[in-house]
């Protein structure tokens, strides 16, 4: 099959040589990979320069080791193998151009790109040590002629000692000494090289393209290409996804296999895939993330001038929130600049699709060129895949700092403050429940993983029993699985640790953590039911909204500035005087040319107070009552000081006065009926 189509697809097929004639033409059916057609049917040859067709005898003799040898006269030996393909094209049948025929089309949308290739990484020698140096330097004995090995002098070693601790950074993988019949042109020194070292995102590693996987993996069985030195095998290959809707999805598929110390090998999968943003999608992503930074710009310059200009700011909540949105608009700006500045994956998997078309020449040399360049390549699309994974964490952490700015933002109202009042009522509880827990938990963890770790695997190791133990506390499992299989005081042991767990953690110590949740609710619904502003919270939203225009129609001073004003006399006259009458409340609201625009409006002759008091009355009427005002204002101030001089005025206040004395008497008779009337 050509580059870039999968075999069992069964795409491609030869059909014939342009170029000579068919004696064995039969053979072109079992032909492998040239490197001279073209592909996915175009007529263009991939290479930079033309390739000459011709056979290379003296290059076959040098690799069969014998001088008789020629293309012509031995074509039946040389056109089953890869010779025939890389030196005996013309006598094998094998020179381009070839044409193809479509055999069927590709049953799904995604097709491999290239051969898989495998790749290791690898551990350097070491000088062996403490026994591993007692058993490598054992000597042999000529009596011991029963027990072959030891009773001659060894050819080469009987232990690879590894170092750990390094990478091997060797120009080869393997350095295997040359049969005695071995072509000259594969020895070096007597040694075969295999595996030529290259770099993959800064790591060497020594790489095979599996071309013919039967082949390859019989001949790295036979030269023993994983040994005591692999540190870890990756299989790798790049799928392409075509979808109908302008969409294109570029995977890397990566399954790696680790060797640990003891030689157990553990596989796991890495999928990624990478989609490029076209067309309407790429637009509608840029304007969405402008108007992202715009907006949360927007906000930093509102918290900022918040914590400027608003003296009930609360500083601690109000920074976080700052922080918050500074972070956000700064993210939107650095996703920004740097999504504009990646190059596209399709143009990244063009080029690595070209790094084997464009191969040139035959030999091993050209071949290890070839290969550096897949791997530089592909250096490239693990950096912007690494580029993309970076993004997801910066985003994940985003919309956690958002996630926590939501539940602040909830805590501002008393019914939907219900998660946070009850974690702050509890938190002092918790904080020491936890201390006793935590002891507790990795205790008992310690103790499954030093008598039991050998039996059961579940406590194999510490991390893995506390691994464990969190998944028994959620009622996964409390009966390991391999736990049948112990004897003897075993059976014991892991007893008594089972039911020490249940007792003590599942049953105890989860009821207590419950135990102290439920206290802090119930205390935070008391406390909700005793605050006299607690409202509906969509009633409180629409309020708010309406709020603003009210004010704003009727001319009133804000909030905050109201509330300075109650404040401030609230100080003079104590904090336990919190009952007062109208007269007390239009006594302390400034009045005259020096008072605050909004004020002359809410005068207790003009009936704007009691307007003003009306609207709260509304949403709020546990802050009207009938107990008497703990203080009595003085003479000065009994009376509205607009009524002063006033004779209509001062028989108004006379009036309100009385008033004050016969409402109370009046509901004694008429019940509480007419509380809220008679009371304004």
């Amino acid at each position: 099959s050509t580059a870039g189509s999968s075999s069992t697809a069964g795409s491609s097929s030869t059909a014939g040589s342009s170029s000579t004639s068919a004696p064995y033409s039969t053979t072109i059916a079992r032909r492998r990979l040239a490197g001279s057609g073209s592909a996915a049917g175009s007529a263009a040859v991939a290479s930079a320069e033309p390739y000459v067709c011709k056979d290379d005898d003296e290059e076959l003799q040098r690799e069969e080791g014998r001088t008789d040898v020629t293309c012509a006269g031995n074509r039946t030996h040389v056109c089953d193998t890869d010779l025939g393909v890389t030196l005996c094209p013309v006598s094998c049948g094998f020179c381009g151009p070839f044409s193809y025929e479509r055999v069927k089309k590709y049953p799904k949308p995604m097709t491999t790109m290239l051969p898989v290739m495998v790749h290791q990484t690898r551990f350097p020698k070491a000088a062996c040590h403490d026994f591993a140096k007692v058993y490598e330097n054992q000597p042999y004995n000529y009596d011991l002629n029963i027990l072959p090995a030891l009773d001659g002098k060894r050819h080469g070693r009987l232990l690879t000692c590894i170092d750990r601790t390094k990478r091997f950074e060797g120009e080869y993988a393997h350095e295997l000494e040359c049969p005695p019949d071995a072509p000259t042109m594969f020895c070096t020194d007597g040694k075969v090289k295999v595996s030529k070292k290259h770099t993959y995102h800064g790591d060497a590693v020594y790489a095979q393209f599996l071309t013919e996987p039967e082949k390859n993996l019989a001949s790295m069985r036979t030269m023993q290409w994983l040994d005591l030195q692999t540190q870890s095998v990756v299989l790798s290959t790049l799928v392409y996804t075509e979808d109908t809707s302008d969409t294109e999805a570029f995977t890397s598929l990566s399954v790696i296999f680790t060797v640990d110390e003891a030689g157990s090998i553990t596989g796991r999968a890495r999928l990624v895939s990478y989609c490029d943003m076209m067309g309407a999608d790429k637009l509608s992503f840029t304007v969405l993330l402008v108007v992202a930074n715009i907006t949360s710009f927007i906000g930093v310059v509102l918290s900022m001038y918040k914590l400027y200009k608003d003296p009930r700011c609360d500083w601690g909540l109000g920074c976080f929130e700052l922080i918050a949105r500074g972070a956000m608009c700064i993210y939107c700006f650095v996703l920004q600049i740097s999504q504009s500045q990646q190059i596209p994956m399709g143009v990244e998997y063009g080029h690595l699709l070209h790094t084997i078309l464009d191969f040139q020449g035959h030999g091993p040399e050209e071949w290890e060129n070839a290969v550096q360049g897949y791997f530089d390549t592909k250096t490239h699309i693990y950096e912007e895949t690494e580029w993309l994974l970076r993004h997801r964490i910066a985003c994940y952490l985003i919309l956690w700092v958002q996630f926590l700015q939501l539940i602040f933002y909830f805590h501002a109202h008393p019914r939907m403050a219900v998660l946070t009042s009850t974690v702050l009522e509890s938190l002092d509880m918790m904080f020491h429940f936890l201390i006793i827990f935590a002891v507790l938990f990795l205790m008992l963890a310690f103790m499954a993983s030093w008598m039991l770790g050998g039996e059961v695997l579940a406590f194999m190791s510490y991390g893995e029993a506390v691994a464990s133990q969190g998944r028994m506390l959620f009622g996964e499992w409390i009966y390991a699985d391999n736990a049948d299989e112990l004897f003897g005081s075993m059976v014991v042991m892991y007893w008594i640790y089972a039911i020490t767990f249940m007792l003590v953690l599942f049953f105890s110590l989860l009821n207590f953590f419950l135990a102290i949740v439920l206290d802090a609710f119930v205390s935070v619904q008391e406390k909700m039911a005793e605050d006299p502003t607690e409202q509906n919270f969509l009633y409180d939203v629409l309020d708010a909204l309406h709020d603003p225009w009210v004010r704003r129609r009727a001319k009133w001073p804000t909030r905050n500035e109201i509330l300075t004003v109650l404040e401030e006399h609230l100080e003079e006259r104590g904090s336990e005087d919190r009952i007062w009458s109208l007269r007390d409340l239009a006594a302390v609201m400034p009045a005259g040319d020096g008072a605050p625009r909004g004020f002359d409006k809410l005068s207790l002759s003009g009936g704007g107070l009691q307007h003003y008091l009306t609207r709260y009355l509304g949403k709020c009427d546990k802050i009207c009552t009938h107990e008497e005002p703990n203080h009595r204002p003085a003479a000065g101030i009994a009376a509205d000081p607009a009524a002063k001089g006033d004779p209509a005025g001062e028989l108004t206040s006379a009036l309100r006065e009385v008033a004050d004395l016969l409402v109370p008497k009046l509901q004694e008779v008429w019940g509480e009926a007419h509380d809220k009337k008679m009371t304004i």
